[in-house]
């Protein structure tokens, strides 16, 4: 959660406003209807790691 509230794609596409609102990775692609990179860091997120992610930008996935 640290990470998904300072990420600039979470903030500049208002992800706290869709569904499933932080920790996407781990629960779900954001239903927010338009999503652009705006400078992501997954990767550096503990998750990412700990659970073997391999997606970079989870704000973009459909």
């Amino acid at each position: 959660m640290k990470y998904c509230g300072a990420c600039p794609s979470y903030r500049q596409n208002l992800l706290d406003k869709y569904q499933p609102v932080a920790l996407f990775c781990s629960r779900g692609t954001s239903g927010a209807p338009h999503r652009k990179e705006a400078g992501c860091f997954c990767p550096a997120c503990e998750l990412f790691a700990r659970h073997s992610l391999v997606i970079g930008h989870f704000c973009q996935q459909q």
